[in-house]
């Protein structure tokens, strides 16, 4: 009885994606904490920064989007400007500079 349970548990567990989705979550709670610690840690003046406050809004939008791509269930990757590259470009690009070389 208790093997069942204990399959059925993790045939749950695993169809609803549970551990990446926890994954996703706990990292992006850590990704907001330290950004949370570097804003304290700034002065007044260089909060009010155009690039500070950039630099802020797209790392928070990058943990969301992490934690909603963990919730969906997609592979998508950012660059460093934000924006989306998906699995299928990434593999192409490597593709290319392995055949360039």
């Amino acid at each position: 009885m208790a093997l069942g349970f204990a399959s059925m548990l993790t045939a749950i567990m695993q169809l609803h994606a549970a551990a990446p989705r926890l994954a996703a979550t706990n990292a992006a709670l850590a990704g907001l904490r330290s950004l949370e610690v570097r804003y304290r840690s700034c002065s007044t003046m260089e909060r009010r920064t155009p690039a500070f406050k950039q630099e802020l809004i797209q790392r928070t939008e990058q943990l969301a989007l992490g934690v909603t791509m963990a919730w969906v269930g997609t592979a998508v990757a950012l660059n460093a400007e934000g924006e989306e590259i998906s699995s299928t470009e990434t593999k192409a690009k490597k593709k290319q500079k392995a055949e360039k070389k």
